[in-house]
């Protein structure tokens, strides 16, 4: 059984949820501004709310035994990346291998990182806990939508109701990710390049962690070996035409940071800050992948992260498992042009907008690729 509601979970009359055992899952994301109480202190006012989830709970069938409908509310980063998909695909195949029968309410949110979908879906051979096999890095979906894809791929018999995110409070009075989801998940700017910065991030350069600007920024304190570059090539400055560094649809600003955590915490990184074109579709993926193979070909410091902490037996890097197919990582490690790069992801992207088309609860506004 499917639904698609157009009221707010609040406004459901469904008995299940005003007399059933309830479970709930959610982040610091819901919380409503007219009360000033998050989800779980709402529905405990009922009296009826027997367990609170966390996203880093590790969910059993036994955990679920005692309840009668689960409530979902998460701020999914529409980046494949996020663990919130893989959360609910392994909570959704509990419910159905152990033949609970659980309504699920999955309270929707908007995507913070848009509609457009970006990347290639992720092969069976790199499936690991950085992402779910068959997804790109950015799917263009809901959290509800993506829920209601995983609820036909698992073939799955529970009930599902989807709660439209527009007639939520937090809809129609505070804009998406005004209350971030983690500490380096701060604002719009993130979830818009997170599909490409995080790259970064499975290898020895900062990717903005520790500042004000995480997954704006990257750089290193080695970054002085690119310096001759500019002067050796006859270019005169990363953001023109001519630089390697250079996309249409960004800015590419010469900085200097301090990270206060994570990698190279309190030194000093040479680097650079990438500026969104409000005028301009950018696609941050393929942008960092040339990067990238740029700051490899050109720096004798450059290292992939190989320390693999994605709870998989790989001999895979990191990287290679956040890009999840063969093609992406040809091109980095330098065996195929940008020309195939982009002719891949062209392809990989249509075949996603077909098969997530029919998942799509928003009819007004769809999902594209940048042309």
């Amino acid at each position: 059984m499917f639904s698609f509601r157009t009221s707010s979970i609040f406004e459901q009359e469904d008995k299940l949820l005003h007399k059933g055992s309830l479970g709930v899952l959610c982040d610091n994301s819901a919380w409503y501004p007219s009360s000033g109480e998050y989800l779980w202190e709402i529905l405990q006012k009922r009296g009826n709310l027997e367990k609170i989830f966390n996203p880093e709970d590790e969910i059993e069938a036994e955990d679920l035994s005692s309840i009668d409908a689960l409530i979902i509310e998460l701020q999914d980063s529409g980046v494949r990346y996020s663990p919130y998909p893989n959360l609910i695909l392994k909570l959704f195949r509990t419910l159905k291998d152990n033949s609970l029968d659980i309504a699920v309410y999955v309270v929707d949110k908007q995507n913070p990182a848009g509609r457009c979908v970006e990347g290639s879906m992720l092969r069976e051979g790199y499936r690991s806990e950085i992402g779910v096999a068959g997804i790109p890095q950015k799917h263009g979906l809901t959290i509800g939508e993506l829920a209601t894809y995983f609820h036909n791929e698992v073939n799955a018999k529970f009930a599902l109701h989807i709660i439209s995110y527009k007639g939520s409070e937090s809809f129609n009075f505070i804009m998406p990710w005004s209350i971030p989801v983690g500490e380096e998940n701060s604002g719009l700017f993130t979830a818009a390049m997170y599909s490409g910065t995080a790259l970064w991030g499975a290898t020895n350069v900062s990717c903005g962690k520790g500042t004000s600007r995480p997954y704006e920024l990257f750089g290193a304190p080695w970054f002085s070996e690119l310096l001759p570059y500019l002067k050796e090539h006859g270019i005169s400055g990363w953001n023109s035409k001519e630089s390697p560094l250079y996309d249409d649809g960004a800015f590419v600003r010469v900085t200097d940071f301090i990270p206060g955590h994570d990698i190279y915490a309190d030194e000093l990184c040479l680097g650079f800050q990438i500026i969104m074109n409000p005028s301009l579709q950018y696609c941050p993926l393929a942008h960092n992948l040339r990067m990238i193979r740029f700051v490899k070909e050109n720096t004798s410091s450059f290292l992939f992260n190989t320390d693999i902490k994605a709870g998989v037996d790989s001999n895979k890097t990191i990287l290679e498992l956040m890009l999840g197919d063969k093609e992406l990582a040809d091109f980095l490690y330098g065996e195929s042009s940008y020309t195939d790069l982009k002719e891949h992801l062209k392809v990989e992207e249509q075949k996603w907008i077909r098969k997530a088309k029919k998942f799509i609860l928003y009819e007004d506004d769809q999902i594209f690729r940048v042309k």
